[in-house]
């Protein structure tokens, strides 16, 4: 039966016309080619799509070495004004004038001292204490009193100004033991700036978040995204590794091919 079967199908062939015959013989050498040159443009796709993963993660990486050396000046900056000896002995009307000149350098930043329990003893914007209210982020000071180093805040919304803010908090120890808490929250268009410098290109989307995974600077959109947590694709991929790579969904719902890298100094992302 096999060969009477083979015997009818070359028959058939046999009796295809010429124009079918030289279709299926170009088909026959093509097909190889079109097979190779397919594969050729997989593989540059491939490699194309690698070398912007590269790109992306190496962006991010820089962002966050920018974004470290900012939040390095700013905690030794509050370091030096610890040891002024205003502030060591409680003279807050005569740190008022130390305080003004560090903040020459942040115009919009507020400076604040409080004691262990969170009460605010000095702050740049008001000059009477007694009406201060209680700090707002009372974790933090606990974190400065027990630690005696420096300590970076998630986004929240200050006490005084009832804007969001994140915070820069160093101790002040005298005889080896922290007295206050000193804090300053420096103005988001800082980093909002930051990013702006460091963006490769408009269609970019570049974003700061805290250690929670809330921007507190971005582009594009600031005005819609800042204080809102990162895209469900992006928040389910970004603790997992201090830094990675990986595809996400952005807030506009475009898709990206996005990278991370965490701050070891201040838990921040960029």
């Amino acid at each position: 039966m096999s060969c009477v079967q083979l015997g009818v199908r070359g028959y058939a062939l046999s009796k295809l016309s010429l124009p079918v015959r030289l279709a299926l013989l170009v088909a026959g050498t093509t097909l190889p080619l079109i097979l190779f040159a397919g594969a050729i443009i997989y593989r540059n796709y491939d490699q194309d799509r690698q070398d912007a993963a590269a790109r992306v993660l190496e962006t991010a990486r820089n962002i966050r070495i920018v974004l470290d050396a900012e939040v390095q000046r700013m905690t030794g900056s509050l370091q030096v004004l610890t040891l002024a000896s205003t502030l060591q002995r409680g003279d807050f009307d005569g740190f008022r004038r130390i305080a003004r000149g560090f903040l020459e350098q942040y115009p919009g930043g507020v400076l604040l001292v409080a004691d262990r329990a969170g009460h605010q003893l000095f702050s740049s914007v008001r000059s009477d204490a007694s009406q201060l209210p209680l700090r707002n982020n009372l974790d933090m000071v606990e974190k400065v009193f027990a630690t005696g180093k420096p300590v970076y805040s998630d986004l929240f919304v200050g006490a005084v100004r009832k804007t969001p803010i994140v915070t820069v908090e160093v101790p002040c120890i005298v005889n080896g033991e922290v007295v206050y808490d000193l804090s300053f929250s420096p103005p988001i268009s800082i980093f909002q700036h930051m990013i702006e410098l460091q963006r490769p290109d408009p269609n970019w989307t570049i974003s700061i978040f805290d250690g929670k995974g809330v921007n507190f600077a971005r582009v594009p959109n600031p005005e819609e995204t800042i204080g809102k947590r990162a895209s469900p694709t992006l928040y389910a991929q970004m603790f997992k590794a201090q830094e990675a790579g990986f595809e996400t969904v952005s807030l506009e719902q475009v898709p990206l091919l996005t990278a991370v890298s965490r701050s070891i100094a201040s838990n921040w992302i960029a």
